[in-house]
């Protein structure tokens, strides 16, 4: 993520914004725009997208309920991801009280959807959403958000899911006068320079820096969903000047993780870092290192009074002594005191606010043979090639201990670039194959190289019909709009099946997650719930939905294939069906692929979303043969057509009452239409 502006404190600002009040206003004149506001998720494959994000901007619209000069604009890409959005640091710490329990904000937005407030850190940990909605197109309504449930409660990161919906084409948000309880704001005490790495490339190996022109590690995870942001870690990248330090405002615990591009650290000698920091609670700073073989810590006292940056060198030794190979290093931590001592019972206002930057490996030996990179990757199907360079003045010889990798050149002399071709890998587990460069003075260095694996096969698609079903995730079925909770230790990646416009999910957990805030949480017109798992190592779990308590059901599953789960809601006596609030998945302990998350009904053919406005609606004539008239459509409704396997066929926006359906094959078809009064669904027959 980037950060739009730089938060600059002044003390005149304060006397000015009333910030001694019970209420702050960010107005985006005074307060709030010179704020570091960041845009994520807002982008094609949960890219962030940060130029959607502009503050402040001119207010488009001064006639009406705001006259103010400026504001904040998002615009959400048509490829976002429904819950993608923006969010400030800036406000500090912020107590919510009985007084100020009211959080209200101006928007104007060019379309009708769900506008939700996201209270995250502290005693929120990974975020509670407070649902809202605009209820007018382009024009200020005041939307406003009650806190009561959450009376003394603290945060300190305000979030904005300003279009919590899916969406075809982009959609323009402005925000202003956001009333919320009053800000304490953080003494900012930040470094304002970068140090510049002056180890040679030769003879380090870089995880990160802002400063030092480096190849960063293949798939290198920044900030891997361990958990931590729930235990009161906050990161973000930090501008100094035109550089990114990394920022953890505060501290608690966190990872950096690099599997699929591990390291051989064997040739170096130490682990560094710089660190910025004026708290006392830094001290003593824990760094973990874990390998593919053993993992180990290292406590180190560090300088805390903010004064600059502090280098700190780590003997690499010290990991190997406890277990840790360095041939093979996948990841790092590093926490605070008050988390080593405490952990999850720990007082999170002892943990401290971090800057850390120039994260690497070295040594203070001159090598006679430098391989660049030393890992590297190679993609899945037959022929695909990678290179890396050998710097040398010796005779070298060099050898794969894999055949299914080949090198362009066995040996040689002086400098060389080797080209690797790899062969198709049969399996969708990723293989690892050691290239080892052999010197003529007996200096050996290897290049691990990681090919992924095959893609998974196609799940079985899904022959309900769409009327029957509310789809959580499947290609087959337009989605509800719900969102994925990472309830404890679960990766979660997007990707394709064999069939590359098939998207299924593949998931590593050692515990438990699951899918809620559904726009659709009656669920009593439903007779099952459906899921298609995939498992490569994973061999049973628990799944169920969560209402007044969590229902679980147990199911073994056969490896290496899909297992289609088909589990009758009567399976959950205990579940209140008319208010489900959560799919859960329980019990984890493996890595497995899903799609086709759906419930659906095993009756008859039935309208599962239709409403009281439904008899409003009339469509005619019925059969059609060109032009189907709806009568009765809702103003800026949104009208679409689905053939009897759930595909979408017609989609219009703000759309006329008049459809041509001559392009449609003959057949019969569910017609969705959605507008303010809710969503209504209709069947005609094409001729």
């Amino acid at each position: 993520m980037k950060k739009v502006t730089r938060f600059v404190l002044m003390v005149a600002l304060l006397a000015i914004s009333g910030w001694g009040f019970s209420q702050t206003t960010i107005d985006f004149e005074t307060v709030g725009n010179s704020w570091s506001w960041t845009a994520f998720a807002n982008g094609a494959g949960g890219s962030d997208n940060p130029a959607g994000l502009t503050c402040p901007v001119t207010n488009p619209a001064t006639t009406g309920i705001n006259a103010s000069a400026n504001c904040l604009k998002f615009v959400e890409a048509s490829t976002a991801a429904e819950w993608g959005g923006l969010y400030t640091l800036n406000v500090g710490t912020v107590t919510i009280t009985e007084a100020t329990k009211i959080v209200k904000a101006m928007v104007y937005k060019s379309r009708l959807s769900a506008f939700t407030l996201k209270l995250e850190g502290l005693d929120f940990g990974g975020g509670t959403e407070i649902p809202g909605a605009n209820t007018v197109i382009n024009e200020w309504q005041e939307i406003s958000f009650d806190l009561t449930a959450h009376v003394g409660k603290k945060f300190n990161k305000l979030t904005f899911l300003p279009d919590f919906a899916a969406r075809t084409s982009e959609v323009t948000i402005y925000i202003d006068n956001i009333v919320m309880p009053t800000v304490t704001i953080p003494v900012v005490t930040a470094p304002a320079t970068v140090v510049t790495p002056t180890v040679a490339a030769g003879s380090s190996i870089f995880v990160y820096s802002s400063n030092y022109t480096y190849t960063p590690f293949a798939g290198l995870e920044l900030n891997p969903d361990w958990g931590q942001v729930s235990m009161g870690t906050v990161y973000a990248p930090y501008p100094v000047g035109d550089k990114n330090v990394l920022s953890y405002l505060p501290l608690a615990y966190q990872g950096m993780a690099f599997d699929n591009a591990k390291q051989d650290v064997t040739a170096m000698k130490y682990m560094h870092f710089d660190i910025w920091t004026a708290d006392a609670s830094a001290t003593p700073f824990r760094v973990y290192l874990i390998g593919t073989v053993g993992d180990n810590f290292v406590d180190s006292d560090i300088a805390t009074d903010g004064s600059g940056w502090v280098s700190l060198d780590i003997p690499l030794s010290k990991f190997a002594d406890g277990g840790v190979g360095l041939n093979s290093i996948r990841q790092l931590k590093f926490q605070c005191a008050e988390w080593t001592v405490n952990g999850a019972t720990s007082n999170k206002d002892l943990f401290p606010k971090i800057y850390i930057d120039n994260i690497y490996f070295w040594t203070d030996e001159t090598p006679s043979i430098v391989l660049t990179p030393s890992s590297l990757n190679i993609a899945a199907t037959a022929s695909n090639t990678n290179t890396f360079d050998i710097a040398t003045t010796l005779d070298w010889s060099l050898a794969s201990d894999q055949t299914w990798l080949t090198a362009s050149s066995a040996s040689g002399t002086g400098n060389a670039t080797i080209t690797l071709t790899a062969t198709a890998n049969p399996s969708m587990a990723v293989r690892t194959a050691n290239v080892t460069v052999t010197g003529s003075d007996a200096t050996v260095k290897t290049v691990v190289v990681t090919q992924a694996g095959a893609a998974v096969s196609d799940a079985p698609t899904p022959t309900v019909d769409a009327l029957k079903v509310i789809a959580i995730f499947s290609d087959a079925y337009t989605p509800v709009v719900s969102e994925f909770q990472n309830w404890y230790g679960t990766d979660m990646v997007e990707e394709s099946s064999i069939t590359p416009a098939n998207k299924v999910k593949k998931v590593s957990s050692i515990c438990c997650f699951g899918y809620g805030a559904f726009t659709s949480n009656d669920i009593s017109s439903m007779t099952t719930l459906h899921v298609d798992i995939y498992p490569t190592t994973l061999a049973s779990l628990n799944i169920g939905i969560v209402s007044n308590i969590d229902n679980k059901a147990f199911k073994t599953l056969t490896p290496n294939q899909w297992n289609s789960l088909d589990i009758p809601l009567s399976d959950y006596p205990a579940a209140n069906l008319t208010a489900v609030t959560q799919i859960g998945f329980w019990d984890l302990n493996g890595a497995f692929y899903m799609d086709n998350l759906y419930f659906y009904n095993t009756s008859g053919m039935v309208s599962l979303r239709d409403n009281k406005s439904s008899d409003k609606i009339k469509l005619y004539p019925n059969p059609v043969k060109s032009n189907l008239f709806v009568d009765g459509l809702p103003q800026n409704a949104t009208v679409k057509i689905y053939d009897m396997k759930g595909k979408l066929v017609v989609n219009k926006q703000n759309g006329e009452n008049q459809i041509d359906v001559n392009n449609l094959s003959k057949g019969i078809y569910s017609i969705q239409i959605s507008g303010k009064n809710g969503i209504t669904t209709k069947k005609f027959v094409k001729e």
